[in-house]
């Protein structure tokens, strides 16, 4: 028998998303780690399965292992998995994976130096050149702006501890602020790549199909941060599709990944590489796609995935923005983006992730935030 473990507090959208696949699969074996009192969960439906509320913020060890030591010892009989949800999460659980194990948790990440070398911006971005995969250029900067460009942080952790995040530098006052904010060493900085906003989803199974598919995204907060709205699109059904799946799986990879791609008339470029769970879930579990099915399926929890034929669906996080969606100044639309967004107005506004009757506690939540 098997217990799933969902941390809360982060990346909420998808811990979201997570918990409605679970509900749709009948899976009531699962316990919910709040991030203190005031995380989002207790505004849901799901509060009743909040098994422990965490005291420190931070991944703290001490915490995090007598945590997993009381489900241990209070759910005996059960493989205890952790759901992959958050960056953070991860890549504590790996720096201490051992120890972890040791205790009796199931962490279902691939190997420490494999995972990092995906996640990390730099080892990714050297991946995909040598396997000829179209990246940004890496471009040199100084006080005089010439150009709008990203700095990327080359590993999620500098050496002196710090996490750092990808900076979008498009006016001469953000460039000078950050050549006086940090030691360029730590970044790549690279052309600002045009273009239309994908994503390449996968999930690839431990053992039998992989499932993919992909979105455009359409509306996204400034400052390169959440993405707002999405829709399907078919970028998974053409050939740079089977590229990335290959490279993938010849890395020895297996589990949740996305690959961020921009397109414009050169063809597709790689952005970036998540392997985990992301933001904008919701559309592929709106669309029945049956990602969280098939990581059920490899660590127990199901014994076969049910065949759901594909539904169309949007992606829509109205507390992303301040104000309506069509006049909100501070939406970054991306390229197409009000195009289809007034193509698929209806059914946008109608997916909106928290606007819903198991969140709409915290939908509500979130209206109050901005009206302050």
């Amino acid at each position: 028998m098997n217990k799933l473990i969902i941390f809360s507090g982060f990346n909420q959208r998808a811990v979201i998303a997570i918990l409605r696949s679970l509900v749709r699969n009948h899976i009531e074996d699962y316990l919910i780690i709040a991030c203190g009192d005031s995380d989002p969960i207790f505004f849901t439906e799901y509060a009743s399965k909040v098994y422990y509320t965490r005291k420190h913020r931070e991944l703290y060890n001490p915490e995090i292992y007598n945590i997993f030591e009381k489900i241990v010892s209070e759910n005996k009989g059960y493989a205890n998995v952790v759901v992959p949800s958050t960056e953070g999460l991860n890549r504590f659980m790996i720096q201490f994976r051992a120890e972890i194990e040791a205790i009796g948790i199931t962490i279902p990440l691939a190997p420490s130096d494999l995972y990092r070398r995906i996640s990390d911006k730099r080892t990714f971005w050297e991946i995909c050149k040598e396997n000829g995969l179209s990246v940004p250029q890496i471009i040199e900067i100084g006080y005089e702006y010439k150009c709008r460009y990203v700095a990327k942080p080359k590993t999620y952790i500098s050496p002196s501890g710090e996490r750092y995040i990808p900076y979008i530098i498009d006016d001469p006052e953000k460039n000078k602020d950050f050549l006086n904010r940090f030691d360029l060493s730590f970044f790549d900085i690279q052309e600002f790549v045009e273009g239309e906003s994908i994503y390449l989803l996968y999930y690839l199974a431990k053992t039998g199909v992989d499932h993919a598919y992909s979105q455009i995204n359409l509306v996204q907060q400034p400052g390169g941060k959440s993405m707002i709205a999405s829709i399907p699109w078919d970028t998974h059904r053409q050939p740079i599709s089977e590229k990335y799946v290959s490279l993938i799986r010849n890395l020895g990879y297996s589990g949740f990944i996305m690959i961020e791609l921009r397109k414009n008339d050169n063809g597709y470029c790689m952005i970036e590489a998540n392997p985990r769970m992301w933001g904008p879930s919701q559309l592929y579990v709106d669309a029945d796609v049956p990602f969280i099915e098939a990581f059920l399926l490899d660590y127990g929890l199901i014994d076969s995935i049910p065949q759901r034929p594909i539904r169309g669906s949007a992606y829509f996080w109205s507390g992303g923005i301040a104000e309506d969606l069509m006049v909100d100044s501070s939406c970054v639309w991306l390229e197409r983006g009000r195009e289809l967004v007034e193509a698929n107005k209806e059914l946008i506004y109608e997916s909106d992730i928290y606007n819903r009757p198991d969140t709409i506690g915290y939908y509500n939540k979130e209206k109050e935030f901005w009206r302050g």
